[in-house]
Order: structure tokens, then sequence, then C-alpha cells
């Protein structure tokens, strides 16, 4: 029997293909063909972490490898030393230093590479490594020197240790005997040990930078602090420049460059040999003048430029970079640009709409996302370069509708629920919460629960049914005898950047236990994708008994709210375990624009005292969706966001408060502590896909769908949303009261499709209603092709 309307074969192609200028975004690699990365092979045995026999705190080691060459390295640049250290290290080549690391958990993060065959001649050669441990913890040295493409050394339980903060004079030199000296004690293989796979450029399979690529990035300007220029076209078409102390003042010559954007990456510098550059990177103006060492791979570094080899700032992310020079003699830059660092994946999604505002936001917070795709998803790609499970459930959902990523998001999945194990089987408790944060374990089951559902990997899904069981085990035992959420752990109970959400208070303990409530919920959907429907049932009674709970012990009587804050609110709608009336109060009292909870309740003097983060703002947008004000959602965009953008964001910050003026000193004192890229504050972009286009998933992969497109005060939209099958494109446009759909829709995928309307017309027919809710009629589409909707 023939289906009672058909697809739109003969729709003109052109209303469903985007057709639209270029997107309005920043990201540099927008469009770029998506490179096949392969996995190197392993050096087995080339280098190891080493260090001495015992561990302790304010320890030095010194350690010597040596190495015979049957001759010179071909040019200065075909020998590298490849060199890292926890919790930092010098190393010196035949006596002479070549590289100092800091001591912050970066600093052995970034592995730093050195041309050094200028300093290696044919014979014995001597690679000297002293090593500080300032702390508790691992500890250790990892060297490994390459010639001629060649790995001819590397750390290992051969090389000689002397345990002393004063070693022997000469001992960094080839012709020391190091005969009474210890042999090195191996602490792990390169990929393993406490510092697992996070390093970044170690050039071997067993860190995590492999399937990272390239491009090279040039500055848009530059401005002389002092001193002068002198000649040259501008580097930013690729001449030279050069720069000369200032002739009044005898000030060092200083130059500030500007990248016009937030890019990820390294400073990479060329120019006159032997001259000496303090580089210091940042965000913002304010960060790179702030006068004090900036954060997070940001500097200060002196570094000593090598004519046309490249030297390098470790990696790290900022729009400006300043560059003193303190010698007085002329200096010439032959080369100033970024190494841009990103994951190589296509922009799957899309987004655009008659408010220009709103489809920049969706961009930039797509880029912010990307930006932040490195070795793990991190929260930020400056700081603190780290993988968390609670950034990751707003930066996974934006991925999600963008980018539709497999490799990167369950890598980083797999190594938070890892991590809580430290070491164990998986079929054992946890000894700790994701991130030992407690908020942060049910957003680990909720983000597994929103990437199945886009992606659908039952390989992956499986893989983590250990790991769902035994975290919710280790869950029940936080809870006590009221079935109340109450840290006896004492853990970090963080909440929000805001007073009374950051430590643990009741107020803490109470948003904890309601995202718990949401936790145990997206684990149940989890368990029942997986056929597990014992413990799917299990899990779902302790859920009620959670929100039982909740309502007895939580709720004010008098308002029907859950408090008077923000978050808490917020989370009790997220969870559903606000009930009908109690939602409607909250929208009323707390979530409407005109609250006074949007108002800071302390004067803002530091990043602890905002009414709520843009990572907040993830859950409050996606409070107006499920309870049917998607058009409170937009103004909120606009309000909060949209504020943002007009202070000059590039990508999303990650603390914000659009009633401080733009030039507020308080703001300006801030910015050296906020992250300027930040992947829990992109929920703009998530929210726009799935309540304006309106495409959100019930099922894994994507299999049942929702799509109830939403315009509100809009004239149009339009986009695609990724699926396993393919890209679902939507586009909405008013027609009077109501609106017209246009959907494409891939095969395997089951829509309910839903129009305000007492009725819908598919293809110019009547359809069947197969169910209605509130004002919204949905009619049911199961077979690939066009359609053309409109409800009456």
């Amino acid at each position: 029997m023939l289906p009672r309307f058909m697809p739109l074969a003969f729709l003109p192609l052109v209303l469903l293909t985007g057709a639209h200028a270029k997107p309005p975004t920043l990201d540099p690699t927008y469009g770029l063909p998506v490179p096949h990365l392969k996995a190197p092979p392993k050096s087995v045995g080339a280098a190891q972490w080493i260090w001495a026999a015992a561990t302790q705190g304010d320890q030095t080691v010194n350690a010597r490898g040596k190495v015979t060459l049957p001759a010179a390295p071909r040019s200065a640049n075909s020998a590298k030393l490849y060199v890292t250290g926890d919790d930092s290290v010098k190393v010196f080549v035949n006596g002479r230093q070549v590289v100092a690391t800091d001591s912050t958990e970066l600093g052995w993060k970034q592995v730093r590479a050195i041309s050094v065959g200028s300093l290696l001649h044919p014979g014995r050669n001597l690679i000297a490594a002293q090593g500080v441990n300032t702390g508790g913890g691992g500890a250790g040295i990892l060297v490994r020197l390459d010639v001629d493409g060649k790995t001819v050394l590397g750390s290992g339980k051969d090389w000689r240790l002397l345990e002393s903060a004063n070693p022997p004079t000469n001992w960094t030199k080839a012709a020391f005997d190091d005969a009474h000296w210890r042999s090195a004690s191996v602490v792990a293989a390169v990929g393993k040990g406490p510092w697992g796979t996070a390093l970044t450029d170690w050039p071997d399979a067993g860190t995590s930078s492999w399937y990272l690529a390239h491009l090279p990035f040039r500055p848009k300007q530059f401005a002389a602090i002092s001193g002068q220029f002198k000649g040259g076209p501008d580097l930013t078409k690729g001449g030279p420049i050069t720069l000369l102390a200032s002739s009044t003042d005898n000030a060092p010559a200083s130059l500030r460059i500007d990248f016009g954007q937030e890019i990820a990456g390294r400073l990479v510098l060329q120019g006159t040999a032997g001259a000496s550059v303090r580089v210091t990177t940042g965000e913002s103006i304010a960060e790179l003048m702030h006068g004090e060492p900036a954060l997070d791979n940001s500097g200060p570094y002196t570094l000593t430029l090598a004519g046309a080899d490249s030297v390098t700032t470790p990696y790290s992310a900022f729009r400006y970079a300043l560059l003193t020079f303190p010698s007085r003699e002329a200096v010439t830059l032959t080369k100033i640009e970024c190494d841009h660092k990103y994951y190589p994946v296509a922009y799957k999604g899309s987004f655009f709409c008659s408010d220009p505002l709103l489809t920049k936001i969706w961009y930039t917070g797509a880029y912010t996302a990307h930006l932040c795709m490195q070795e793990e998803i991190w929260d930020a790609p400056k700081r603190d370069r780290g993988l968390w499970g609670g950034d990751l459930h707003a930066t996974g959902a934006t991925i999600n509708n963008v980018f539709a990523d497999k490799f990167l998001m369950e890598r980083s999945i797999r190594m938070l629920r890892e991590e809580a194990q430290k070491g164990k089987p998986v079929s054992q408790l946890p000894v700790q919460d994701i991130n030992t944060l407690p908020g942060y374990t049910a957003s680990w089951f909720a983000e597994l629960a929103d990437f199945h559902r886009h992606i659908g990997d039952k390989a992956f899904l499986k893989s983590q049914h250990a790991g769902i069981l035994t975290l919710l085990e280790f869950q029940k035992t936080q809870f006590n005898s009221d079935h109340l959420f109450f840290n006896p752990k004492n853990a970090w109970d963080f909440t929000d950047w805001a007073p009374d959400f950051i430590q643990h208070t009741p107020h803490t303990l109470m948003a904890t236990h309601l995202f718990d409530v949401q936790g145990v919920h997206e684990a149940v959907f989890l368990l029942r994708e997986l056929g597990d429907n014992a413990n799917a049932d299990k899990y779902d009674a302790w859920a009620k008994t959670l929100t039982d709970a909740a309502r007895r012990h939580f709720v004010d009587s008098a308002t029907a709210t859950y408090g008077n804050r923000l978050q808490t609110n917020a989370m009790a709608v997220y969870s559903g375990v606000a009930t009908p009336e109690q939602k409607a109060a909250i929208y009323a009292k707390i979530l409407k624009a005109d609250s006074p909870v949007w108002k800071p309740p302390v004067h803002i003097t530091s990043i602890n005292d905002f009414a709520m983060t843009p990572y907040y703002g993830y859950y409050v947008l996606q409070d107006f969706g499920a309870l049917g004000k998607p058009q409170d959602g937009l103004d909120l965009i606009r309000r909060y966001w949209g504020a943002m953008m007009a202070r000059g964001a590039t990508t999303t910050w990650e603390m914000f408060d659009p009633s401080l003026p733009a030039d507020d000193a308080r703001i300006l004192d801030l910015i050296p502590y906020i992250s300027l890229s930040h992947g829990w504050s992109t929920g703009p972009t998530s929210f726009l896909s799935e309540y304006v286009l309106g495409v959100r998933p019930t099922s894994g992969g994507m299999k049942t769908v929702v799509i109830t497109p939403f315009l509100g005060d809009l004239k149009w939209a339009e986009g695609d949303v990724p699926a396993p099958q393919g890209l679902i494109h939507v586009k909405a446009t008013k027609k009077g009261a109501g609106q017209v759909v246009l959907l494409k829709l891939p095969a395997g995928i089951d829509a309910q499709v839903g129009l305000p309307g007492k009725t819908v017309s598919v293809n110019g027919r009547p359809a069947a209603i197969s169910r209605r809710a509130g004002a919204i009629t949905y009619v049911h589409l199961n077979k690939a092709g066009v359609y053309r909707l409109e409800g009456h």
C-alpha cells in the first residue's frame, strides 16, 4: 500500500542546501580537506621516564647519557633533542645548556624540541639532564636524541644518575667520570605511568598528538610599544621587519602582535641569529600587559633567535603576543606566525537565521569547541588545558551538533572513566568521582548518553557497560539514610563559579543531588540501550527514590521553588525533579529575565562573584527548551552572549556578566585569570540546533528523533544537524501566524515532526496526526526524502 503522501522529489534543491554566503566563522580550518592521519610506529625502547630509585619532595637528580656518533650531523637542524621533565628539567649538550622547562603541570606535558646539530661532533657526546621534583606525586626525566632521521639515544636504565642539588663541577661534559654514580631507575615507558599519553609533541605513537594537524597562521597587525621599525614590508604578508631600540630613552624595542582572533598553537619566530627575545602571549591586551607571569604556557619565555631555523614557544592559546628585545642592537625578524594546532574534523552541522547575531554566536561556539578539541577535549586550549567531565557535557553537546565526532569524544569519555578507577579493574568500585568532583560524575552519564543518542556506537557503549554499573554503585555510597547526597568523602563539591556554589555548602549539596538524579536517569537510558533491563529497572527505582527525597527536603513551600538561586532551580527543571506546578513557579520567579536572581549577589571583585557562568547558562537554555519557552532562550542568548560578542569576543568566555560595562576596571583586572576560549560556554550552539532547527534524538544513533522547528521572533532559520545516516536539513519560514518547514530526511530515521497548529499538511495534503502536546501537533515521517510541512 502506498503511503498517504510521498517525499517531494521535485522540490528545488536550492531550498535545501544552505545556499548562503560563507558562514561567519573565524575558524581558519573551515572548509579545508580533512587529512587522513595515521599513528606512527612506536619506537620501542627509544626513551623511558627515569628518576632515582625513590621519589620524594624537594628532590634534585642529575642524569647523564652518552652517545658515540660516527660523523657530525648533516646540518644544525638534522639533530633534534626532545625533552621534558616532571616537575622541571634543565638539559645540556656537551656542557652547553639548551633548554630549561618550568615546573607547572603544563611544563611536563609540553615536550621541547631543540635543534642541536651544531653542538654535536664525531665521537663521544654527552647529554646531561638535571631534574627537580618540587612536591609530591610523580617525578621523571624523558630525553630522546634523533640524528639524521634516526633515534641514537634515549633516557633509560643505562644512564648514570646522582641525587644532589649541588652536582660536581663539569658534570655536564663528556670528560667527567661518572663511574661512581648509580644507574638510573626506569619509572615508566612513554605513554605509561602517571603521565599517560598526555605529552604534546613527543615523536611517538605512545603520545596523544599524532592525530592533530598544523596550519601556519599569520598575524593581522603589529604595533611598536617602544623602539621603532626600520624598513621592510609588513610581516603579515611575509616580509621582514627590523626593530631598533628607542633613540630617546634607551628603552628596548618591544613589538605587540595581534592575530585578530583567538588561535591555538605556538609562536614561531625566525630572525637575527643570537638575538635574545622575551616572549609573552595573551588572550587579551589586559592579560598581555598584566605585568606578572601570565598563566598556562603564556610565558614569559626568553628565546634565542637562530637565523633561518625556527624557535618556538610552548603550545597555548592566544590572540596577542608581546616581543621584547633587551639588546639595543637592531634585530630583524623574517618570520612571525602561529603554528596553529588543531583536530582535523569537518563542519557537518550548520545554522543560519534572520538574526545575524544568533548566526554569529552559533559559529563562535562551534569554533570555540573546535579549539578545545586537542589531545583530548579540553575545557580550554589555554587554561586549564584539561579534561573535565562537567565541561565535556556542554562542549560535547556542541561537538555532537556541529562535528558529530566519534574518535576524540570516545577517547575523552573513556579517559575520564578510567581515571576514576586509579588502576583498579572496572569491575570494582572506582576510587573517586569523575575528576574527584561529585557533580561531574553525573555529567559523565549525561555526556555519554548525549553522545550515544547522536552517534550510536553500540560497541563503545558495550565497552562502558561495567563502568556504568560500578559508577552507579559508587554514587549510592554518597547518599544518607534520608536518600540525600551528603558528600561523605568531603570532595570538592563544585557546582558553578558563583557565591555558595564553589565549595561544600547546602546549595552545592542540593545542586549535586539534583544533577545526580538526572545522571541516574541517563544511566537508565543507556542500560536499556544495552538491553540490560534488569539493572535499568533497579536504578530507575532508585532515581524515583532520590526524586521523592528532593521534593520532600528541597522545596520552599512558600514559593514552590528550589530556593532562590539560579543553579538549584535550573537543575531542578533539568533533572525532571520539579513537578509541573514547580516548573511554572521556577519559570515565573527565577528564570524569567526580570528576576532579581540574574543580578550578581555581591559586588564583582573576583572570579567567584558572578551570578552565573556561561556553563550553567547551558542548563538554563536547555530548561527554556524543555519548558516550551524557546523564545526566552533566544532572548538570553542575545542578552548574555550577545553582550560578550559586543565586547570583541572571538570565542566564548569562561565567565561573564553583561551588567559590567565593557571598560569596567573590574573586568580588566579579572581577565588575566579568565579563559577567553572555554568550551563550557558554547551552550547557544547546541540550543539553536536543538530548539530552533528543533532536531533532538530520542534513541541511539538518531534512529528516532523529534523535530520541532521554532522561530519565535525570527523570520526564518535554516541548517543541518548531522546524523550517522546523513544530514537532517531544516528550513523554517514564517507564513502569517504560522510557519512553513522544508525538511530533508535521510533514510533510516524515524521522525516525529511537530508544528504549531491544530492540523498539519505534508506536501500539500492533510496528514494523520500522531500526537498533540500543548499547541504543537505532530506527524510521523519515516521515509527518506524532502517534505514541505505547514501547520494550520
